[in-house]
Formats: structure tokens, C-alpha cells, sequence
């Protein structure tokens, strides 16, 4: 289930989240690659494991307002299936490589980092390069993400090819569909069980994610 920024308080927060820096101070510029606040979005799913091994996340069905029974996961008899989880998946540009890949967040980053930035920065926000740098060892839990401005320059999302979503993270499935899942634990579909192992693609190599198709290309036009 898709939300709104303005929704993120009706949904479940998690602060949850996977990005490329393993090591303590390690650091790697970017772009966020959004333009404005409205395209932000975020998704209310669920973590679910599957029989072969790993997991995948699944849209919910319901919207925060609406009766458990509407989502067969929120009324799975497994604990961890009913759990929702809010996420954003922020696509980035990493500048100094020319890849593209998503950032899983939760809504601490949202509202404690992502959003002042956004709104100190204002339009296009795609046109600033930011030194994202990892506080924490390997495996902390606690660990934080410092990002610092390095400059502006007119870069607009045309400029680019395609930006990364998260539709092939998140998967979508209907309600008989979840429901033969909780039976099996698996999907119908093989593509859906191939990427299950994927825990650290969100920041790894360019991954294969779906793409929404941009006019332009014209990316990294800061000088360093």
C-alpha cells in the first residue's frame, strides 16, 4: 500500500534500513533523486519469509484505516507476517561510480534528515551532491548516517535515463494470492523467489531494479 508523506504518522514506523557503507566513516557522495516532495512516497508492507529460504516484502492491502480481515498477512497466524512495516525506498545517484541504486529507510531518516534537507534546499533537489558518511562498526545496530552538502548545480530528473523504484522490492500480490502464499510460502511466479536472498542489493552493485523512464541524460554535471 502506497502513502503519502503526510500519512507516514498512520502507518507502522521502522527505522530499519540497508545502504552500501560497511565500515565506520566510510563515506560516498550522492544525489537523492527526487525534485521535489511530491515525489516522495512510501510503502506499508510486510516482512515475509519464504519456504526456500530468505525473505521478501509484500504490499499491504490495507490502508491504516481500514479492518485487518482486508489483508490476509495482517491476519496471518505467524507474528512475524502480521508485523507492517513502513519504508521508503530513496533512489540515489552514486555520483563518483555513475550508479543508481535505493536506500531502505524508515521514518526517523524521513523526518530527522531527509525531509529539512529537502526543505532547506528546495527545487530541484536532484541538483545537490551530498557526502553521506556511515557512523558505526560493522553489525551496530545504533549505527548513524551524517550527510553533508557539497554543492548545487542545475541537474533536473530528465537529465537522466531512468530513475530506480522499489515496485520490484516490494512486491504486489492479491488477496488470493497472499493467501495461497500463507499455505506454501512460496509465490507462483519464479522471479519473485530468485531475488529472495537479496538483504544487501538495496546498496550493492546496481542491482536490477524496475525503472521509471526519464527524457535526458545529463547526470554528475558537478565538478568536484
Amino acid at each position: 500500500m502506497k502513502f503519502t508523506m503526510e500519512q507516514f504518522d498512520d502507518y507502522s514506523p521502522d527505522s530499519y534500513g540497508f545502504f552500501s557503507l560497511k565500515n565506520n566513516h566510510e563515506k560516498c557522495r550522492v544525489r537523492f533523486l527526487y525534485e521535489s516532495l511530491n515525489d516522495v512516497d512510501g510503502r506499508s508492507c510486510h516482512k515475509v519469509a519464504l519456504k526456500g529460504g530468505g525473505f521478501r516484502y509484500v504490499d499491504c492491502l490495507r490502508t491504516y484505516d481500514e479492518p485487518a480481515d482486508t489483508c490476509p498477512f495482517c491476519v496471518s497466524d505467524v507474528t512475524d507476517d502480521r508485523k507492517l512495516i513502513s519504508r521508503i525506498w530513496v533512489p540515489i545517484l552514486k555520483v563518483d561510480k555513475d550508479e543508481m541504486c535505493l536506500w531502505e529507510r524508515g521514518k526517523s531518516f524521513w523526518q530527522k534528515q531527509l525531509y529539512p534537507l529537502m526543505v532547506e534546499k528546495g527545487q530541484p533537489f536532484c541538483g545537490n551532491v551530498f557526502t553521506i558518511e556511515r557512523n558505526g562498526e560493522p553489525g551496530d545496530i545504533n549505527t548513524t548516517y551524517d550527510i553533508t552538502f557539497e554543492g548545487f548545480d542545475d541537474t533536473v530528473l530528465d537529465d537522466f535515463e531512468e530513475i530506480p523504484t522499489a515496485d520490484n522490492v516490494v512486491l504486489t500480490k492479491s488477496y488470493d494470492e497472499m493467501t495461497k502464499f500463507l499455505k506454501t510460502r512460496t509465490f507462483d511466479d519464479e522471479k519473485s523467489q530468485a531475488g529472495s536472498d537479496r538483504r544487501n542489493s538495496v546498496a550493492g552493485d546496481a542491482p536490477e531494479f524496475p525503472t521509471r523512464s526519464r527524457r535526458g541524460v545529463r547526470p554528475n554535471t558537478l565538478e568536484e
